[in-house]
């Protein structure tokens, strides 16, 4: 039994925060390092006590640690997260960027981005903005799930979209996504569950 296994948990713990920022700081000697970590507000609090030690650790290295959450989420209100995010901003190399809604004509332009040649008519875009409120991940959710019904598709190079029904986008964002998981075979349900969990 090594010293590290002997030792409390609180060691262990603080043993294995100082490696993580060894090891983080070290790849960024080869070259500037992004770490994205996404929806916060689902985080627990070993992981965002992690973020925490970082940003005290590593002010001084080439990384850059890009945090996404949503702040009308319960998690995020619930308390530690709100209380960290006071404190990381204390910092003078910690920057909180607030995004707003996508407007109609972002919506149509982030639709159009995902495709090499498309010929959609003002219709899907404007379904696509006020189903996905603005949102980025529900637009595109929506315009996958219209993809995978064949709403949307490509024709002779170009992609287009028949005329859209009331049925063919549901009503949120959860929906379409449980619309998408159940048109896959049971091995990919399968290995989604086992991702998720990941």
């Amino acid at each position: 039994e090594d010293a590290t296994s002997a030792a409390s948990p609180e060691v262990r713990q603080a043993l294995f925060m100082s490696r993580l920022a060894s090891l983080i700081t070290a790849r960024a000697r080869g070259g500037a390092l992004l770490l994205c970590l996404e929806d916060l507000h689902h985080a627990d609090s070993a992981s965002l006590h992690a973020l925490d030690y970082l940003s005290r650790r590593v002010a001084d290295a080439a990384i850059v640690v890009l945090a996404t959450l949503r702040p009308e989420e319960e998690a995020y209100e619930a308390g530690y997260l709100q209380h960290l995010q006071g404190d990381l901003q204390r910092h003078t190399h910690v920057y909180r960027l607030e995004l707003g809604a996508l407007t109609e004509e972002e919506t149509r332009s982030l639709v159009r981005s995902c495709f090499r040649r498309e010929g959609f008519t003002p219709d899907l875009f404007d379904a696509l903005f006020r189903r996905g409120g603005g949102v980025p991940l529900h637009a595109l959710q929506y315009l996958d799930l219209l993809i995978a019904r064949g709403v949307v598709y490509p024709e002779q190079g170009l992609w287009v979209n028949r005329g859209l029904q009331e049925t063919d986008l549901p009503d949120s964002v959860r929906a379409a996504i449980r619309s998408r998981i159940e048109g896959l075979g049971e091995e990919e349900r399968d290995l989604l569950s086992v991702a998720a969990v990941q």
